[in-house]
C-alpha cells in the first residue's frame, strides 16, 4: 500500500481546519478511516492511574461497542501499556506491543475485540498529561494487509505534530474561543509563530510570537506597502503559487532560513474561517534547532530543585494542574502550591510559558529592568 503526498496534505488540511474552527473531528476521522477496509477510527483517552478510558470521537464504531469498552474492557486493553511506553507522535501497530498469538489468548480479544470483528489495531499517543493519555486508534480486520497497517502507522507519525497542535486547541476550548485567543494560547505556548495571509500577501491574523518574529525581520518581513515576504527565494516563490486562485502548487513546504524553520500550509477553501473571502496560507515559524529538554540532573545542579519540585515542574510543563498533581501524589493543594512558588523563585520564571520554554528548550527567562 502506498499513501501519496496528496493523502497527507488532505489530512493536514483537515487538522488545521479544526484548529481554525472550520472543520470537525469527524471529518478528519472519516478521511483517515477510508484508508483501511472495514476499519473503525477513534480518538480516545486512557487514564492508567484510574484504570479508565473512553472514546471522545469515533467513526464506524457502534455506540454499544464504545459503551462496553468504557464500562469494562478499557481496563484490559493489552495495547495500552505498550502505547504508554511509546513516544508521543510515533505511529505503531498492535503487534509492536503484543504478538497476535498472545493477543488471541486474552479475555479482551476473545470476549470483546474479536466479537466485534476486530483483528488488530494501528495507533498513536497524541498527548500525555500525567497518567492520562489522548490517543488515536484505527481498528483492523482479519482482511487487513499487514503492509497497509504499517503504512498507516507511518502516516500517523508524519501527521503527529499537526495533530498534537490541534488537540491542544480543542482541549483549551479552541472552537469556543476567538481566533486570536487560539493563536496566543496554542502556538505561542509551544514556541511557534503563526501568520495568516490573504491572497494579496496581507496579514489577516498573527499570534504574539509571530508579531515578534516580524519585528525582528529575520527570515520574514513586511514591506512598506504591508505585503509579507520570505527571505528564502524558493519559499517566497512557493508562497506566490499558493496564493493564486486555481494554481497548482505544493500544499505544504518547509524551509530552513536564517536560523528558523518556516512551514507554509495552503488551506482548503472549505476549511477557511468564514471571514476569509479568498484562499489563504498559514505560515508557521519556529526555531530551526532547539536545545534538548533539560534533564533532572541539570535541574538539580543548575537551579537546586528538589526531586519533589522537579516532579511539579514536569507536571506543569505537560499541562497538569495543582489539583491534579495533589490528587496524584496524595499531597495537599497547599503543599503543591508551595512547591510551585519555590520552583518559580529558583528558576526565575514568572509564568508557566516561561517555565515551559526553560525546561523544554533550555531558554532562560529574560531579566526585567532592575533585576
Amino acid at each position: 500500500m502506498s499513501i501519496t503526498r496528496q493523502v497527507d496534505d488532505k489530512l493536514i488540511d483537515s487538522i488545521y481546519g479544526i484548529v481554525f474552527g472550520e472543520a470537525r473531528w469527524d471529518t478528519f476521522l472519516t478521511e483517515l478511516n477510508g484508508l483501511l477496509p472495514g476499519a473503525g477510527t477513534s480518538l480516545f483517552y486512557h487514564d492508567a492511574a484510574r484504570a479508565e478510558g473512553s472514546s471522545q470521537f469515533h467513526i464506524n464504531m457502534d455506540q454499544s461497542w464504545i459503551d462496553t469498552y468504557t464500562r469494562y474492557y478499557c481496563r484490559l486493553n493489552p495495547w495500552i501499556s505498550g502505547l504508554d511506553r511509546t513516544p508521543t507522535g510515533l505511529g505503531a501497530i498492535g503487534e509492536d506491543f503484543i504478538s497476535y498469538a498472545e493477543l488471541s489468548k486474552t479475555e479482551f480479544f476473545n470476549d470483546f475485540w474479536h466479537r466485534h470483528e476486530g483483528h488488530g489495531a494501528v495507533g498513536m499517543a497524541i498527548l500525555r498529561e500525567g497518567s492520562r493519555s489522548f490517543n488515536l486508534s484505527i481498528t483492523t480486520t482479519r482482511w487487513t494487509d499487514p503492509n497497509e497497517s504499517r503504512a498507516c502507522a507511518a502516516l500517523l507519525t508524519r501527521i503527529g505534530p499537526h495533530l498534537r497542535r490541534a488537540f491542544i486547541a480543542v482541549e483549551s476550548g479552541g472552537r469556543q474561543k476567538s481566533h486570536s485567543e487560539i493563536n496566543g494560547r496554542l502556538f505561542d505556548a509551544i514556541g511557534v509563530g503563526v501568520l495568516l495571509l490573504n491572497s494579496e500577501r496581507r496579514l489577516v491574523s498573527t499570534s504574539g510570537f509571530g508579531e515578534a518574529v516580524l519585528e525582528q525581520g529575520t527570515g520574514v518581513w513586511l514591506s512598506p506597502l504591508g505585503t509579507l515576504h520570505l527571505a528564502d527565494k524558493e519559499a517566497d516563490d512557493c508562497l506566490t503559487l499558493m496564493l493564486r486562485h486555481g494554481e497548482e502548487a505544493e500544499r505544504q513546504q518547509t524551509v530552513l532560513t536564517e536560523g528558523r524553520k518556516i512551514t507554509l500550509l495552503k488551506l482548503e477553501k472549505s476549511h477557511q474561517p468564514r471571514f476569509f473571502e479568498r484562499p489563504v496560507v498559514a505560515i508557521l515559524i519556529e526555531p530551526k534547532q532547539r536545545p534538548a529538554e533539560l534533564s533532572d540532573e541539570k535541574l538539580r545542579n543548575d537551579f537546586g530543585l528538589t526531586q519533589a519540585e522537579i516532579r511539579v515542574v514536569r507536571a506543569l510543563v505537560s499541562g497538569g494542574s495543582v489539583a491534579g498533581l495533589a490528587a496524584e501524589t496524595s499531597r495537599s493543594r497547599e503543599t503543591i502550591r508551595s512547591q510551585v512558588r519555590s520552583v518559580y523563585m529558583k528558576t526565575g520564571a514568572r509564568k508557566q510559558v516561561e517555565l515551559l520554554r526553560l525546561i523544554q528548550f533550555g531558554e532562560r527567562p529574560a531579566e526585567t529592568p532592575g533585576e
